[in-house]
């Protein structure tokens, strides 16, 4: 099976190709903790443990010493030197005598392209990686060489209690059960949240967060015409939502007027051209032609924010920790807050994504190293270490109660870690990484259209790009597909 995940598509509407990407927009004033939503609970069990039927997986612990195990990891920053003090402290430290050869690529998409080469060429692969959900899928859909983890974590001695698996969140724990199989364990999560700017709302006459996507257009219109109606000119043509078009906002935007999930099986026969899809794209593309949501220059949205430039705009929970940091450097008055998307009929989206911990096979005794590796970084005070580095999401409830102090010390975080119970997962299909792609320039083609056929007449209509983006996913998965051969990008000025 060929990799495609980093397929060059680009999405081509009427002769034109638009292949754009917005990345996404990653504590000073007060941060509003009191108003959280209560999210629609979904129908997700507790996990639990199944030790029915589980092959017994004997290896002598003398064995294991002086085993290497080859881990292979994206982070960077403060995460990469975590991750590194811990494999330090695993190799002085563990009783089995195991040795971990660390190996950090910095970024996760230089690391899969690595394992890309080496499974197309046949050379070594890491005994344990880190990797998306919908990635392991793709490299074993790929290879078959991925090791089913269920019967190691249901290993009577060696593996996991079932209170230990239930105290996983839900949405995190089964984000690695793909096709019956248990590809991945979590190592990382991480979700999509709005940034509010509670003060300044105010001032406009709102008294809390939209909870609908019509209060959310009452709300950055009514901040983008505020700026153009004070004496203040540079401020002009900002001030309502941030676009960003990262895939998972997009999902959030669909999700928000009630589109389905996503499959976790072939994406390929999958249809985004249906009615609700139709009214996000045209809700989207009007807060672009009224003037209510704009394009940032910069990628950090932190200033803006601060500095009243942007009402709103959507982040992950990593980036409550720098919103803050920002505001305090800015000492910036205003208090802000963080809150879920807004549904159409009230019904609040948090979309959570994860990345997990995956095994390649070689002999039992390199697996039985690499799961009790795999298993000590996940123990409570592994988890909040990496918490603390990243601002990302603890993966068990254990976690999150030994982060007292740093929720104390980060209120917005704390906040969204009350969504966690009710988020919705990431798509694990192994397509995902190709229609993401396709999805995202689709989406940016909609919000750029106002503005590039202002002068020029009538833009696409809104079942043209959605029949377009099918067929554009449906074309490039079968192999099909085009290099891009026109690059349209379209910014504001923003002010120095």
């Amino acid at each position: 099976m060929k990799l495609n995940r980093n397929f060059p598509v680009a999405l081509v509407i009427l002769g034109l190709t638009m292949a754009a990407c917005q990345p996404l927009a990653a504590n000073g004033s007060q941060v509003s903790t009191t108003e959280t939503p209560t999210l629609t609970p979904k129908p997700t069990e507790t996990p639990t443990a199944n030790f029915t039927a589980t092959p017994n997986i004997s290896v002598d612990a003398a064995a294991l010493k002086g085993v290497h195990v080859r881990f292979w990891y994206p982070w960077t920053g403060a995460s990469d030197k975590t991750i590194s003090d811990l494999v330090n402290q695993f190799n002085q430290q563990n009783q089995w005598g195991i040795f971990i050869e660390l190996n950090g690529y910095g970024g996760q998409d230089i690391l899969n392209s690595t394992i890309d080469a080496a499974i197309q060429s046949g050379g070594q692969l890491p005994d344990v990686v880190i990797a998306s959900p919908d990635t392991l899928n793709l490299w074993q859909q790929a290879t078959g060489r991925l090791v089913d983890l269920t019967s190691y974590v249901n290993q009577p001695s060696t593996g996991m209690t079932a209170q230990e698996i239930a105290d996983f969140y839900p949405v995190f724990w089964q984000q690695g059960v793909i096709g019956g199989q248990r590809l991945g364990v979590p190592a990382y999560g991480s979700g999509i949240v709005m940034f509010y700017n509670s003060s300044w709302a105010q001032a406009l006459g709102f008294e809390s967060y939209p909870t609908t996507t019509d209060d959310f257009k009452a709300q950055v219109c009514a901040a983008a015409q505020a700026n153009m109606k004070d004496a203040t000119r540079i401020n002009d043509g900002f001030g309502g939502w941030i676009i960003n078009t990262d895939p998972m906002v997009d999902l959030s935007w669909l999700k928000a007027f009630g589109f389905p999930d996503l499959p976790d099986a072939e994406l390929s026969g999958f249809q985004f051209h249906t009615t609700v899809s139709e009214s996000v794209l045209t809700y989207l593309r009007d807060l672009t032609s009224q003037g209510c949501a704009w394009v940032a220059r910069n990628t950090d949205p932190y200033e803006y924010f601060a500095q009243r430039l942007a009402l709103i705009y959507t982040g992950t929970v990593e980036d409550t920790v720098a919103q803050a940091s920002t505001n305090q450097r800015l000492a910036a008055p205003d208090d802000w807050t963080v809150f879920p998307f807004p549904g159409k009929n009230g019904t609040p989206v948090v979309y959570a994504y994860s990345q997990a911990y995956g095994m390649f096979s070689s002999n039992l005794t390199e697996q039985m190293a690499s799961w009790l590796f795999i298993k000590w970084l996940l123990s409570t005070q592994n988890q909040a270490s990496m918490v603390k580095a990243s601002g990302s999401y603890p993966l068990t409830s254990s976690a999150l109660a030994a982060l007292a102090d740093y929720g104390s010390q980060n209120p917005a975080w704390q906040k969204t870690t009350a969504w966690l119970g009710e988020a919705i997962p990431a798509p694990a299909a192994a397509e995902w990484g190709t229609v993401s792609n396709i999805l995202q320039d689709s989406f940016w083609w909609n919000y750029q259209a106002p503005i590039m056929y202002a002068n020029s007449g009538k833009p696409p209509a809104i079942g043209d790009v959605l029949d377009q983006l099918d067929s554009t996913v449906k074309d490039v998965l079968s192999g099909g597909g085009s290099q891009p051969t026109t690059t349209v990008t379209v910014t504001a000025t923003p002010p120095p």
